[in-house]
């Protein structure tokens, strides 16, 4: 082989690549713990969609059953057998 040419050689202290390795590593680690931090963050908001839909759906339930039970009481004119919810 023919001479080289180290004209456009870097050199780096070996102190200074230590020191960027473990930059490497804690910027990786902190990387880790974001995307950690994002999943469980997406999680909580689903099940909370989740929870709201439920709360949601029995809210509307009552409401048509309360509505029935109006009904039936403006109907019969008798005090509202069905206006507790001791059933």
């Amino acid at each position: 082989m023919g001479p080289t040419d180290w004209g456009t050689a870097v050199v780096v202290d070996p102190k200074e690549l230590h020191r960027l390795e473990a930059d490497s590593r804690k910027l990786g680690a902190l990387r880790r713990g974001r995307a950690l931090a994002a999943v469980l963050l997406v999680a909580t908001g689903a099940l909370s969609v989740c929870v709201a839909y439920r709360q949601h759906s029995t809210v509307s339930r009552l409401r048509v059953k309360v509505h029935e039970c109006r009904a039936n009481a403006a109907r019969e004119q008798t005090p509202p057998a069905c206006a507790t919810l001791d059933r």
